[in-house]
């Protein structure tokens, strides 16, 4: 900016007059730092909006100072001089009365040379904007049509940006002397000058002021508008419909449901309490007429304009909008507001972060698993509540055919304590655990049944049946265990192994691990699923085993002996989950953000992360072990029934893959 353009001295205080373009630039006192940051913010986006309907800076300036000086908002802030704050920009300037200014005051006011604001106010002059008034000062042409229509339009829209200013600063006004005496022996901050403030001001790049003070009774006006912008992200439905308790759906006709109806509501009323009348202000009211149910993904806007003020009764009525893509209208109504008294403001607060529990993708898995034929399963000692309810609830959804392996005595007796019926169910006889285990693997063997599942005994009991050397259920690959997970925060299915069986596998036994679980992935529906091989770092460090098996195999991969997947490793769990986190770091990688399996380095690691996903994240978990003849449902004497249910449902896809 040149230095003729300067205004030649700023005194000390808030600057309030509109509008010179370094006020944005000079630094005040430390005390009121804060508050020259929320008005400038109302300036800057109000200058934004003039820029982009005229076009010139300089004319775009001329032209805002003639709106002004037809404010009475200007006598507002002159009035506020006297008071126990110097706001102080030149405000004497500005035409008491009237609505003509002349050039010298122009050039005053906002530092631009008098040369200069002459050609401007020819130019505007010729384009229709502005007219000369009798006494040689010049004002906004009023017309209905065309450049003094426009013209006209921006005047208005300065009245209501200086009236929110306006309010500010009388809220400020408020300080005790005490405290501008404190602010004057403190003496003047230094210039926080930042050159590039304008030109992002010009570009729209403006940032939110850490606060927002609420419109008062007496600076609400009609045709005062505000509006917010969003995109409906893809489970904001199911965020409403957990709020209404009701499935997210349209209802009959295509109209919107009661999810979609407290979306479209929510977005006026945010509208309200953020901007207008926004903080202090209350809603009274809400009249909603419903149009049509806004699509996920789409660009949505919800307006709201003041169309009448009852000083008398403090209530003011705006009328709401809200709009999809391409004008289509959403809804439509009134709602009733009661403003505060005096300007209020509060702390522009980051918007919460909401995690919604729900498992849909467990749930899609079960849904197809369901549309197989059920398949008959040995359930190893189903002797207490969850290990009895788990299978009894896969059959009741046709996922299974239970065969129940254990004391008879000792099931009807879990099954009357859990209220639950074993009608029409087969109970193969077993004295203990260990009988159990061994004659559920010998009906896998011999054909009777397509998987096994863990009951309430332990699982080295159950595994160590399926890999006795006689008991025929040995295949060509080691076992190993595979977590499904369903984490909320996480858009797909997550696969974690090995978390059960392999304490500290070796490049050998991880090639089958990371196989078994490919195979899974494969038979639940990821036609090629993306493996990230986990370790402390993403580099490679001969100190450390688990990134030098990770890099082999990646190379694996490459030469085609592991078949199936996208490989990648190492990776650091940040690097693996984040493509943000890669990306910082400078990794390139196609699984990065975006894995469907984790490969663990040993079991601790593998049961750790499960875990935690489990119980910091809400994921809800099931697990199988593969590697063996058949799928063994394998599942923790914690686990819930829907885990059990689950993972069941995993076991059916992967005996209808073949596995």
């Amino acid at each position: 900016m040149d230095d003729a353009r300067r205004p030649k001295a700023a005194r000390k205080g808030i600057p309030i007059s509109l509008p010179t373009r370094d006020a944005v630039l000079e630094g005040y006192h430390r005390r009121f730092v804060e508050a020259q940051y929320v008005w400038t913010s109302f300036l800057l986006v109000h200058l934004i909006e003039c820029r982009r309907r005229i076009g010139d800076l300089d004319a775009m300036v001329v032209l805002i100072v003639i709106g002004l000086a037809a404010l009475r908002q200007v006598q507002k802030v002159r009035e506020l001089e006297g008071e126990h704050i110097s706001l102080g920009y030149m405000t004497a300037d500005v035409p008491d009365k009237g609505e003509a200014v002349n050039a010298y005051s122009i050039a005053n006011i906002t530092g631009i040379p008098r040369e200069n604001v002459r050609r401007r106010l020819a130019d505007l002059a010729e384009k229709g904007w502005i007219e000369q008034a009798e006494d040689g000062g010049w004002r906004i042409r009023k017309a209905e049509s065309g450049p003094a229509r426009a013209a006209t339009d921006l005047a208005d829209l300065t009245a209501s940006t200086v009236a929110r200013i306006a309010d500010f600063v009388g809220r400020l006004a408020t300080v005790s002397a005490a405290a501008a005496a404190d602010a004057a022996a403190e003496g003047p901050a230094p210039p926080a000058t930042d050159p590039d403030a304008m030109a992002r001001a010009w570009s729209g790049e403006v940032e939110a002021p850490a606060t927002r003070t609420g419109h008062t009774l007496g600076s609400l006006q009609p045709g005062l508008r505000a509006e917010h912008r969003r995109r409906i992200g893809p489970r904001a439905f199911d965020l409403a419909a957990a709020l209404v308790g009701v499935p997210a759906a349209p209802a009959a006709g295509g109209l919107p449901g009661g999810d979609a109806a407290l979306l479209l509501q929510g977005m006026l009323a945010e509208v309200a309490a953020q901007d207008l009348p926004g903080p202090g202000g209350a809603v009274l009211g809400v009249d909603l007429d419903l149009h049509a149910t806004p699509a996920p993904e789409e660009e949505v806007t919800a307006a709201l304009e003041v169309t009448s003020v009852n000083r008398a009764s403090g209530v003011a009525r705006l009328a709401g909008r809200v709009t999809g893509q391409g004008g289509r209208l959403l809804a439509e109504g009134q709602l009733r507001v009661r403003p505060a008294a005096s300007p209020v403001q509060a702390a522009r607060q980051q918007r919460a972060g909401l995690l919604l529990q729900m498992h849909p993708h467990i749930e899609r898995i079960e849904a197809r698993a369901a549309a197989e034929p059920p398949m008959p399963v040995a359930v190893a000692w189903p002797t207490d509540r969850d290990s009895l309810l788990g299978p009894l609830e896969a059959a009741r959804r046709g996922l299974i055919r239970p065969v129940l392996v254990g004391d008879a005595e000792r099931i009807a007796l879990a099954a009357q304590e859990a209220g639950a019926s074993l009608e029409g169910l087969e109970i193969a006889p077993a004295a203990d655990p260990h009988a159990a285990a061994a004659l559920a693997v010998a009906m896998a063997r011999d054909g009777r049944v397509k998987a096994l599942m863990k009951g309430s005994l332990h699982t080295d009991e159950l595994l160590g049946a399926v890999l006795a050397r006689d008991a025929g259920l040995r295949g060509t690959r080691r076992l190993s265990h595979v977590f499904l997970l369903d984490v909320p925060a996480y858009h797909k299915p997550l696969l974690v192994t090995d978390a059960a069986v392999n304490i500290a596998p070796d490049l050998a036994t991880k090639a089958d691990i990371l196989q078994n679980a490919v195979d899974l992935a494969i038979a639940i529906g990821i036609s090629r699923p993306k493996v990230a091989v986990l370790a402390a770092v993403e580099t490679v460090n001969p100190k450390m085993p688990a990134t030098l098996d990770a890099a082999l195999l990646c190379k694996m991969a490459d030469r085609d002996q592991l078949r199936g997947a996208v490989v990648d490793g190492p990776l650091a769990f940040d690097n693996a989950m984040s493509a943000a986190a890669a990306r910082v770091k400078g990794i390139r990688s196609d699984v990065a953000g975006d894995p469907d399996i984790l490969l663990c380095p040993d079991l601790e690691a593998g049961n750790m992360v499960a875990k935690q996903l489990a119980y910091l994240a809400g994921a809800e978990a099931a697990g199988i072990v593969l590697g063996a003849r058949v799928p063994v449902i394998l599942t923790s004497r914690a686990d819930s029934v829907a885990a059990r249910v689950a993972s069941a449902a995993m076991a059916r896809l992967v005996v209808a893959a073949g596995g």
